[in-house]
């Protein structure tokens, strides 16, 4: 079993790095990135995908990007869903 060890701080050229990396996949799903909703949970992806070994800012952000757009998704079907199902009572 691989064992990643997860930093406890971050140098400024990491931040520089996540920040370019969550702006990019902020621009993939057309959000801003400073006040969009869903910022912060965008923010946790791109960090969780540098925590864990990833290096390449196109790569972090199109998956982080990816993993967004299907969680916002399904939430948005299971709201649909629970609307037309009270509309049926």
């Amino acid at each position: 079993m691989l064992h990643h060890k997860i930093p406890t701080a971050y140098v400024s050229a990491d931040w520089a790095f996540m920040e370019r990396a969550h702006a990019r996949a902020s621009q993939i799903l057309n959000r801003d990135p400073m006040t969009d909703e869903h910022a912060d949970q965008l923010a946790r992806r791109v960090m969780g995908l540098f925590d864990h070994g990833m290096r390449d800012e196109e790569v972090i952000a199109r998956i982080a990007a990816a993993q967004e757009a299907g969680i916002t998704s399904a939430a948005y079907e299971r709201y649909t869903k629970s609307k037309s199902s009270d509309a049926d009572v």
